[in-house]
């Protein structure tokens, strides 16, 4: 073994022998009382705290509060063993304190181990999960219910543990609860950011009509580079002034069923926002689902300067129904899947459509001189398709062909089969790939070519440019 890997194996052996598992107990017997930080003198320790006090490096066991009152938690593992005094649940109480728990592995549960919480409450203005939360059982309520309100806004945010350390989380529901007796705005905000993946059944705002408002709400779920799976997102409200935001930066929105984005005919805007580098995922789990963008959703870019663009993957599909005219990057469909649309991505920089993957169009495809469409070919049996009707023009941008076939292969497929659209003239492409092709009378003919023609074309490649090089000298 190298010096430098021992010494490696040697200090992680003396940490893993440092660290320490403590359980601090709560002493007040009716459970009622707040956990505030290791710091404090409400609870009793066992085994006894040493003097330097608890490290990053140990676990704890928080037992017999219910209340989270507390700035910074930064241990290895963590759980909180809530009294139920209150129901079955605990709550990270009202006030100034912003909390982060940072723990590999986060746990609440309720009177014993075995038991998750039905709720946790956020009822202060933030709280980050730096780790894995294990709580597929509870409901994340921001803030605590629809009949007891704090004021303000509430934000939680999921991250990893570290840079070198992801965390995935579960939970049951993401509620957002608003005040019906306050008049002032609230805004409330759930984001996943880098290196964090959450898994949650539904998320979903308490329904609340106009008549309960004044100064408007808001709901804003940010994709900020981590991963959300869930198996519905769904709006219900019904007033003109509140605004259901999801903010797809980059990261992946994944589906563990099928989640349909619509107001349902309630008033208010649902908008969609994405950065450039925003992914669908249609398979989060073991099954291909649908993920659907309704009619009366607002597609939008994140920023209005930037690019918009997308990924779709996991075999399933993605139904954009609503306007798209907000997408200007580069669009890709991949691993099987469909791309539906109501209306073409005229503003996209390229459409790529992976080999057994489609894009389908219920609209008339308009093309101009920079539309630019890639599509992948691997076999007479595996290629991209695009479906539907693209309008008259003499000239429709760049056909593109990914060719990745088997070398020395040579297969015909017909036009029909790539595109659909039977009247469309296809020499008013432009059309380039990386392998020889033919055009016939109703195919298209690739020739895969052997690796050592492959070579041959390089050498005379590169015996070209050494000419020129001379030529330059």
């Amino acid at each position: 073994m190298k010096k430098a890997a021992f010494l490696s194996l040697i200090l992680a052996l003396c940490l893993q022998a440092g660290a320490d598992e403590y359980t601090l107990t709560s002493t007040d017997s009716t459970g009622q009382g707040a956990f505030r930080g290791f710091s404090n003198d409400n609870f009793t320790a066992s085994p006894e705290l040493l003097p330097e006090g608890i490290t990053s490096e140990d676990s704890v066991i928080i037992d017999g509060f219910y209340d989270i009152v507390i700035d910074t938690i930064n241990v290895e593992n963590f759980t909180f063993i809530s009294s139920g005094a209150y129901g079955n649940g605990l709550t990270f109480s009202a006030g100034a304190n912003v909390p982060v728990i940072r723990a590999r592995n986060i746990n609440f549960c309720l009177r014993d181990a075995s038991t998750q919480p039905t709720f946790i409450n956020i009822n202060n203005e933030s709280v980050t999960f730096a780790g894995s939360l294990n709580n597929a059982n509870s409901n994340l309520l921001l803030p605590q219910n629809d009949n007891i309100h704090t004021p303000g806004n509430k934000n939680v945010y999921f991250q990893a543990f570290d840079e070198n350390t992801p965390s995935v989380s579960y939970l049951n529901n993401v509620i957002f609860y608003y005040s019906r007796s306050r008049e002032e705005a609230q805004a409330h905000s759930l984001q996943v950011d880098a290196g964090a993946t959450l898994n949650v059944s539904s998320i979903y705002t308490g329904s609340i009509t106009e008549e309960h408002m004044a100064a408007g709400y808001s709901t804003t779920i940010n994709i900020n580079g981590g991963t959300l799976n869930a198996s519905s997102i769904q709006y219900f409200f019904d007033s003109e002034i509140h605004a259901f935001t999801i903010n797809h930066l980059s990261g992946t929105l994944g589906a563990r069923n099928n989640i349909t984005l619509t107001k349902s005919g309630l008033a208010g805007t649902l908008n969609y926002a994405i950065g450039e580098n925003a992914i669908f995922n249609t398979r989060a789990e073991s099954n291909a689902f649908t993920i659907t963008l309704s009619s009366d959703v607002v597609l939008s870019r994140s920023s209005a300067e930037g690019l918009g663009g997308f990924t779709v993957r996991g075999g399933g599909a993605l139904a954009i129904d609503c306007d798209v005219s907000a997408v200007n990057g580069a669009v890709n469909v991949e691993d099987s899947s469909t791309l539906r649309l109501g209306s073409w991505l005229a503003n996209a920089q390229k459409v790529s459509i992976e080999a057994g993957s489609q894009v389908e169009v219920s609209s008339e495809i308009s093309l101009g001189e920079n539309s630019h469409i890639v599509l992948g070919v691997n076999s007479a049996e595996d290629f991209a398709k695009l479906v539907g009707t693209i309008s008259d023009s003499e000239n429709i941008g760049t056909l593109e062909f990914a060719v990745g076939g088997t070398a020395g292969d040579t297969f015909s497929i017909a036009y029909t089969d790539l595109i659909s659209d039977s009247s469309l003239d296809w020499s008013n492409f432009d059309i380039i790939s990386n392998v020889d092709y033919y055009l016939g009378a109703d195919s298209i003919t690739f020739n895969v070519p052997e690796p050592a023609h492959c070579a041959v074309l390089l050498g005379l490649a590169a015996g070209a440019l050494a000419a020129l090089r001379k030529r330059r000298r």
